[in-house]
């Protein structure tokens, strides 16, 4: 994406700023941004880097792992390279950003006595070519940023793009227990915290964001969501502006964010192909062309979204044993997704136990998630073109416009619903409130973080909520949505005679099983704590269950005036009736 086109993450910078200013006071978190391939983590971690640039007090580092990673012994020596490099670069001593051993030792001896014999018995140690040492060549490595920041009376902030690409270097058996290795010697890095970005697969999650990883405790994880509505019509704009002026039609707007579901390579490659038609037949873009160069990107062999997804299969394919197998599995995902490991066997007719090795296999890539026990792809764009396959020739731009029509319905129709793995039903629900409330006046905060004063009970909310909902911050919690009826008249309370914004509050459940009675008291809890905060009156209340209700949860709910739904549109929520 070019850099002009970058639309703000203002919140996530704004949070990694802040945690930059905390470090350089001698606080500060550790952080791990999660998020779908080409959600935009890169952009962000290099959009930060870059505002940090000159900031007092801390050096900002950034690494790729994915660039430097293939034996122990170049990536500690690459990665020793990219820090000393880095803080000498602050000082004002350029060297070049390619590194052979003897730019090293050039750049060690500039750093001074303690550095540079760090560095020449590590580069020792490495000669030596002595296998039983790998350990502490790796060791050297990460506990160099620590070593140089005390020795230079720094802080460290390292920067880390692909993070769970360290994850390879468990083929070495002296690094088997990488992660418990890493929470090691990561403990011990006072001057030093850690910005990593990690794509969001089972395996990275199960590394970073799992109860039984030494590092679940050691970064607080952000997970990066597709942009808003608000952030897609930014981008579209940007493009096309820069596009020799081409003019658009406002509807493409909300059609290019339907399509992409907030993605950003898609609203760009969407975007791009679109210019091409609008410049070739010197029109306006309108739907009409958005939707066929949606279709263009996906069936034509020169997309982008089609090498991407052709990229990601392939990478796939290639990256584990069993590749036939693998197809088949990947193809019936595609046809019906959410399926339990006995129906996926039943379709290949294999017995469970050798499907679930080959699953296993897929879990360590990004094309499939475990939710429970059902298998989901991780996208829904790739599973359509995986479908696709079987179904088109690739086309060029010749593609008819009926094929267009037929295949932006079937996408619609079939593949943009909502599922635990690649389409949550947050993201839905998201897109449903955009569309609709707006024309009855709500504004609509996703996200929404609720400060409270202290509260008696709070820390036994916290322990109730095993679901993740709660932030874990004395005095905050979160709701999915919140929206203020502003064209409502205020609720006030018996009590206390004050009158409060009358507000829709909105909690999804799209875990495997259905909602129970306790999931309905935890949202009870957060509503009760939101009526009490004096920010508002949770006046609706929906409840979002994309695997439905218990009939507990149900009787409950009911007796609440709780508002259920198994699918996260207005038509079946109450909502609609209720504005």
């Amino acid at each position: 994406m070019k850099a002009s086109w970058f639309t703000d993450r203002v919140e996530p910078l704004r949070q990694l700023t802040m945690n930059l200013r905390a470090l350089a006071d001698g606080e500060g978190d550790n952080i791990a941004i999660m998020g779908q391939r080409k959600i935009g983590k890169t952009e962000v971690l290099k959009k930060f880097v870059n505002e940090a640039e000159g900031f007092s007090g801390v050096v900002v580092c950034y690494v790729n792992f994915q660039a430097i990673i293939s034996s122990i012994e170049v990536f500690a020596t690459r990665y020793i390279g990219k820090i000393l490099h880095k803080a000498l670069q602050v000082s004002g001593k350029n060297f070049p950003e390619e590194l052979g051993w003897t730019d090293l030792k050039l750049m060690a001896a500039e750093a001074g006595s303690n550095i540079s014999g760090y560095v020449n018995n590590f580069l020792s140690i490495v000669e030596e070519g002595d296998g039983r040492r790998l350990l502490q060549i790796f060791e050297m490595a990460i506990n160099f940023p620590q070593f140089l920041a005390i020795d230079r009376n720094l802080r460290f902030m390292m920067v880390i793009d692909e993070f769970h690409e360290v994850k390879n270097l468990t083929t070495f058996k002296e690094l088997k227990h990488i992660d418990r290795i890493l929470h090691s010697l990561f403990l011990g890095h006072s001057e030093v915290r850690y910005l990593v970005s990690a794509s969001q697969i089972d395996m990275a999650t199960a590394f970073l964001n799992s109860p039984r990883s030494p590092l679940f405790t050691f970064f607080k994880v952000r997970d990066l969501s597709p942009f808003s509505r608000q952030d897609t019509y930014d981008l579209v704009q940007k493009i096309f502006k820069s596009s020799n002026g081409v003019r658009f039609q406002p509807e493409v707007l909300p059609r290019i964010y339907r399509l992409s579901l907030g993605q950003p390579f898609t609203i760009t490659a969407i975007c791009r192909e679109a210019v091409n038609i609008g410049i070739y037949t010197g029109q306006p873009i309108d739907s009409a062309m958005v939707d066929k160069a949606f279709s263009l990107e996906l069936l034509s062999s020169e997309g982008r979204i089609f090498l991407l997804c052709d990229y990601i299969l392939h990478f796939a394919l290639s990256s584990v044993k069993g590749g036939n197998t693998l197809r088949s599995i990947i193809l019936i995902l595609s046809e019906r997704d959410g399926l339990l490991l006995k129906d996926i066997a039943k379709a290949m007719s294999r017995p469970p136990g050798q499907v679930r090795g080959y699953l296993l296999l897929l879990l360590k890539t990004d094309v499939i998630c475990r939710r429970g026990n059902r298998y989901y792809f991780t996208n829904p764009l790739l599973r359509f073109w995986v479908a696709l396959r079987e179904k088109y020739f690739r086309y060029s731009y010749g593609i008819d416009d009926s094929i267009v029509s037929d295949l932006v319905a079937e996408y619609e129709r079939e593949y943009l619903l909502p599922s635990p793995g690649g389409f949550p039903a947050r993201a839905a629900v998201a897109m449903t409130l955009e569309e609709k409330a707006p024309l009855q006046g709500l504004e609509i905060f996703l996200d929404e973080q609720i400060e409270f004063p202290a509260m008696g009970g709070y820390s036994s909310f916290v322990e109730m909520d095993h679901t993740g909902m709660i932030t874990g911050i004395p005095g905050i919690i979160e709701l999915d949505f919140i929206a203020p009826l502003i064209d409502r008249q205020p609720v006030i309370n018996r009590e206390t005679g004050i009158a409060s914004t009358p507000l829709m509050a909105c909690e999804i459940h799209d875990g495997d099983l259905p909602a129970t009675e306790k999931d309905v008291l935890i949202l009870l809890r957060k509503i009760d704590f939101l009526n009490r905060s004096g920010l508002g009156h949770a006046q609706f209340i929906w409840f979002v269950s994309i695997r439905g209700f218990t009939a507990s949860a149900i009787e409950m709910a009911r007796s609440r005036n709780i508002h259920m739904s198994a699918q996260p549109f207005l038509e079946n929520s109450g909502l609609g009736d209720f504005l």
